[in-house]
């Protein structure tokens, strides 16, 4: 299009009805327990892991930079440090943040979140935040 190209040669014309709506899971929060379900949304060729909770989930139960949050997966508990990015952790640590769309988002410096935790889109992940 930018090139100057015709619309009906760039592709076929949609109508709405041919959109296909995604439904998201939901995250469960439960701020008295200090606690948020999610799923897992979208790993990353990284190995970062994106879960369907959002900056907006955790208004009332946002950690502060640095605190160490559990992430309960199955029967395994892990502990991530709380950063704006995953270059705040020494190289191999877990790292947990909100990414660039506003999700929880879990890395490993210079590593691969999802191998280290055994997740895969669709898993859930237990956040427990104090």
């Amino acid at each position: 299009m930018s090139r100057g190209i015709p619309l009906e040669e760039v592709g076929a014309e949609i109508s709405y009805s041919d959109v296909m709506r995604l439904n998201l899971p939901k995250p469960v929060v439960r701020p008295e327990e200090g606690v948020v379900e999610g799923s897992v949304l979208y790993v990353d060729v990284f190995g970062n892991v994106m879960v369907n909770v959002s900056h907006g989930d955790l208004k009332d139960l946002a950690p502060p930079l640095g605190s160490r949050i559990k992430l309960y997966i199955g029967d395994r508990v892990y502990e991530c440090t709380f950063e704006t990015s995953f270059s705040k952790v020494p190289a191999g640590e877990l790292a947990c943040y909100f990414n660039s769309w506003g999700y929880f988002e879990v890395a490993v410096n210079q590593g691969d979140a999802s191998k280290k935790l055994g997740l895969k889109q669709g898993d859930r992940v237990l956040i427990k935040l104090k």
